[in-house]
């Protein structure tokens, strides 16, 4: 039986009637089980793994995954997740260290849990005089849906934490051999 991690999260005043009900202001408990990888490789499409992003800003970056975001199905307004995006970059960065950034937004312009992928060898400038990112990982998902979105950076993060598995992320040849890697099947 895995062990399920207990998490405190703050959040906006978009949950401010959670919280009333909750009888915790600003705060949710959360029993979060992180996503399994044979989850993770049935939520992402290799459609969606963009393993030659030519960006240099965070702007540029979000450019690149506009076809990818336009199309998907999980996806129901391209642009106000987008925006959404911008926003929650605009007050806090997303971008990780060594190397990773997971810009994201909890919005109703996605239907389910969106995870996009992309890769950048040259490294793209998410904040001013801070380390460039290599490796993004955009994630939208529906407000209802945070259990499933922590349970899926869980998984993520506890990836790209290993540098060997960073290493691999960036040599990886096609977006199923990325996708083997993250999942952590053989390559």
């Amino acid at each position: 039986m895995r062990k399920i991690p207990v998490i405190w999260i703050s959040f906006s005043n978009e949950d401010i009637e959670f919280e009333k009900r909750s009888g915790h202001p600003g705060l949710r408990k959360l029993n979060v089980l992180p996503v399994t990888a044979e989850e993770l490789a049935a939520l992402i499409d290799p459609a969606c793994v963009l393993l030659d992003m030519k960006a240099s800003t965070f702007e540029e970056c979000l450019d690149e995954f506009q076809p990818v975001v336009q199309i998907h199905q999980a996806v129901v307004d391209s642009q106000g997740f987008l925006d959404q995006v911008r926003q929650r970059e605009a007050a806090v960065s997303t971008a990780a260290g060594e190397g990773v950034a997971f810009p994201h937004a909890r919005t109703r312009a996605v239907s389910r849990l969106f995870l996009g992928i992309g890769r950048d060898r040259q490294g793209i400038a998410f904040e001013r005089n801070s380390p460039l990112v290599h490796l993004v990982f955009l994630i939208g998902t529906p407000p209802e849906g945070i259990a499933e979105y922590l349970g899926c950076m869980a998984l993520l993060a506890a990836r790209v934490r290993n540098a060997v598995t960073r290493r691999l992320l960036m040599r990886a040849e096609s977006p199923e051999a990325f996708l083997r890697t993250i999942t952590g099947a053989l390559v």
